[in-house]
C-alpha cells in the first residue's frame, strides 16, 4: 500500500552521486509515496572548509521541524537521526548519531509522545552520550538505568564540556551541525579506510549525510524497530524474512547489541503494522526487481521506512531471485540473463556440517551460509596475529572496529545480534560463514579451542566436523532456450566448415587474412587480437572449459557435448550484457 508522506516539499537533489545510497533511496521512496520520516541530505559540496555553515543547519532544522509539526508532532518532541550516506554501502563503518537536538527541556514533550518519562530520558541521554562519543571524543559510560536521569544528564553535559573545551550545544541546530560534521569526519576513520581498501571503493568518492526526524521505536504500545528482506537472504525464497526488536531503536538492532525476535513478533503486536509492512516490502521488490533489505521503525502501531537498499546476498541467491523474477514476468529475459552470476549457476548449494559427526555447542541464526573450521580467537588483534591459520572470530557482538578481524577469519560467531546486524551483512559480503545470536549449551569455547561453524544451519560444533556437500544447483534450461545461441555451438571443426566452407584455421605464419573470412583458433589471445582487428572469429574450445572463452565476440564455438550447456550460458549472458549496455547508453 502506498502511504502519504509529510516532507515531500523538502528540497533535495536527485543525483545518487550527490545523495549517496541512503539519501538516494529515501528520496525515491518519498516520490513513490511511502511513509518516510522527514529528512534532508547534506552534501559534501554544502560544507565550507569542512564545516556546516550555521545558517544551513538552522534552515535544515527549521524545515524538518515544520514538516514534523505539520503531521501533528509537538515541536519539543522532535529529535533527529544523523547517518552517513556513502554512494557504496559501508555497513557500520561510519558514525551514526541518534537523539540529536534534544536536551532536558524536551523531556516533558517526549514523555507525552512516548508514554513514560523514563522512555523520554532514555532518548535524551542517548543523544547526549552520542555527542560525547562522536563530537567530544570521550567515553560517556553507561547511564545508571534511569535511577537518577537528571544526575546522568548533568554528568554527561559536564563530560562533554570537559573534553570538548566548549559549552554543551543547547539548540537543535547547533547539535545537528556538530553531528553532521562528525559523520562527515568519520569517512576518514581507520575502519572506514580499511573497509574501502578491502572492497575496492575509491577514496575520492565523497559521502553525504542524512539528517532525519526520529520515529521513536521506544514508546508505549506497539513500538520497536526491525530489518526485513523481500527474500530469504540465505536461499532467495520469496516472502517476508527478518527480525523485530520491541521497544528499541534501529541502531541497537543493526549494531548487533541485542538479539532480536523473528518478524512474526510484530504480527503478534500489531497485525495491521505487520500486514502493511509485508505489502510495502513486496511493492519495493517489484519496483527494484532485486531482493531488497528494509529498515523500519514502528511507533505506537504506525510503521515508518528509514532505509532501503539492495540486499547483500551470494551469487546463487541473486540468481534464484533473478530467475524467479523472469518466470513471473517481473523482468525480461535479456535483463535476467545480464544479471546472472555464471560461476554460481554451475556451483553447488552451500555445504552443511554433518549433524551426526560432532558435539553441538550452540544454536543461533545462520547469517551467512557455508561451513568452516578453525581455532577460536576472541579479539581482532588475535585474528590479525594468526599468521594465516584458519581462525574463527567469536565475539559477544561485532563492533565496526572488528572488520579487519573478520577479514582475517574463516568464520564469525556472535552471542548477540540477528541477520540484519552489521556482522551478518559484512560476513555475507566477505562470503564467510556466520552464526549470530548464538546460544551456547554451556560456557562458550575459550580462545584456542577448535570449532566448526555452520552458517547454513546456524550451528556451532566442537572440533572438526565433516561437511556435507550441497545439492547441485538446478539449471534454468527454460531461460536459456535460444535457437540462435544453440546454432553458434558446433561439435567439431567439420561442423563449422559445413556452414562456413571458406573459413581458415589461424596459423603462426602471419599470412594476410581476408577481412570477410572466418578465422578459427583455439588460443584466447589470438582470438582477441583477430576480433580487435575486425576479423570474424570462431573459437575451438578443445579442452571443454567454458572459462577459457576469449573476451570478445565469437560467431561460433567448437565444444564437446558435455561443455555445450556451459558454453551456451556464457554466450547468452554475454549477448544480454551487450544488449543491456546499449540500453543504458540510450
Amino acid at each position: 500500500m502506498n502511504l502519504s508522506v509529510a516532507d515531500s516539499q523538502l528540497r533535495v537533489p536527485d543525483s545518487r552521486d550527490e545523495l549517496g545510497g541512503k539519501g538516494f533511496f529515501l528520496t525515491r521512496l518519498v516520490e513513490r509515496g511511502f511513509r518516510v520520516p522527514p529528512f534532508r541530505v547534506v552534501r559534501a559540496a554544502d560544507l565550507v572548509d569542512g564545516r556546516v555553515p550555521p545558517a544551513l543547519a538552522a534552515r535544515l532544522v527549521d524545515e524538518l521541524v515544520a514538516a514534523a509539526v505539520e503531521s501533528g508532532v509537538d515541536e519539543l518532541a522532535v529529535g533527529f537521526a544523523v547517518r552517513s550516506s556513502p554512494a557504496v554501502s559501508m555497513p557500520g563503518m561510519m558514525d551514526t548519531l541518534l537523539g540529536v537536538g534534544l536536551t532536558d527541556r524536551n523531556v516533558a514533550a517526549l514523555s507525552g509522545r512516548l508514554g513514560t518519562e523514563s522512555a523520554a530520558w532514555q532518548v535524551v541521554l542517548g543523544g547526549v552520550a552520542n555527542l560525547c562519543s562522536h563530537v567530544a571524543g570521550c567515553v560517556p559510560g553507561n547511564p545508571s538505568d534511569a535511577v537518577d536521569p537528571v544526575a546522568d544528564y548533568r554528568r554527561l553535559v559536564a563530560l562533554y564540556e570537559e573534553h570538548s573545551g566548549t559549552n554543551f550545544p543547547s539548540s537543535p541546530a547547533a547539535q545537528v551541525r556538530l553531528a553532521v560534521e562528525a559523520v562527515f569526519a568519520s569517512w576518514d576513520n581507520a575502519r572506514a579506510r580499511e573497509y574501502r581498501r578491502a572492497n575496492g571503493i575509491s577514496e575520492h568518492v565523497a559521502t553525504a549525510v542524512v539528517v532525519q526526524v526520529l520515529a521513536y521505536g521506544t514508546g508505549v504500545g506497539a513500538s520497536g524497530s526491525g530489518v526485513v528482506f523481500s527474500h530469504d537472504p540465505l536461499t532467495g525464497v520469496a516472502g517476508l524474512h527478518g527480525e523485530y526488536l520491541r521497544a528499541s531503536t534501529g541502531e541497537s538492532l543493526v549494531s548487533g547489541t541485542t538479539t532480536p525476535l523473528p518478524i512474526s513478533a510484530l504480527r503478534d503486536d500489531s497485525w495491521t503494522a505487520y500486514d502493511e509492512l509485508a505489502g510495502v516490502v513486496t511493492e519495493m521488490y517489484e519496483w527494484q526487481t532485486v531482493a531488497v533489505e528494509v529498515e523500519f521503525v514502528v511507533e505506537n502501531g504506525t510503521g515508518w521506512i528509514v532505509q532501503l537498499r539492495p540486499a547483500v546476498t551470494t551469487g546463487q541467491v541473486r540468481n534464484t531471485v533473478t530467475i524467479a523474477g523472469w518466470r513471473t514476468g517481473l523482468i525480461g529475459r535479456q535483463i535476467a540473463l545480464a544479471r546472472l552470476d555464471i560461476d554460481a549457476l554451475f556451483g553447488e548449494s552451500p555445504s552443511v556440517a554433518d549433524p551426526d559427526r560432532g558435539r553441538l555447542l550452540a544454536i543461533g541464526v545462520g547469517a551467512s551460509a557455508g561451513v568452516a573450521t578453525g581455532r577460536v580467537v576472541t579479539t581482532t588483534e588475535a585474528a590479525l596475529a594468526g599468521g594465516g591459520e584458519p581462525l574463527v572470530l567469536l565475539r559477544p557482538r561485532t563492533e565496526p572496529e572488528d572488520f579487519l578481524g573478520m577479514v582475517s577469519s574463516v568464520a564469525v560467531v556472535t552471542v548477540e545480534g540477528g541477520a540484519g546486524s552489521h556482522a551478518a551483512v559484512v560476513a555475507r559480503e566477505l562470503g564467510i560463514p556466520a552464526v549470530v545470536g548464538a546460544s551456547f549449551s554451556t560456557a562458550a569455547p575459550s580462545a584456542g579451542a577448535t570449532v566448526t561453524v555452520c552458517g547454513t544451519t546456524g550451528r556451532v560444533w566442537q572440533g572438526v566436523v565433516e561437511r556435507l556437500a550441497g545439492a547441485t544447483v538446478e539449471f534454468p534450461s527454460d531461460l536459456f532456450a535460444d535457437e540462435a545461441i544453440e546454432a553458434r555451438i558446433k561439435p567439431t571443426l567439420a561442423a563449422v566448415l559445413a556452414v562456413e566452407p571458406n573459413a581458415i584455421v589461424a596459423t603462426a605464419t602471419g599470412a594476410p587474412i581476408p577481412a570477410a573470412t572466418l578465422v578459427i583458433t583455439g588460443e584466447r589471445d589470438a582470438a582477441e587480437r583477430l576480433a580487435a582487428a575486425g576479423h570474424r572469429v570462431a573459437f575451438d574450445c578443445a579442452d571443454a572449459v567454458t572459462a577459457d572463452l576469449p573476451d570478445c565476440f565469437v560467431e561460433y564455438v567448437i565444444a564437446k557435448p558435455e561443455a555445450r550447456r556451459g558454453v551456451g550460458t556464457v554466450l547468452a549472458v554475454r549477448a544480454a550484457a551487450k544488449w543491456a549496455a546499449k540500453e543504458i547508453a540510450r
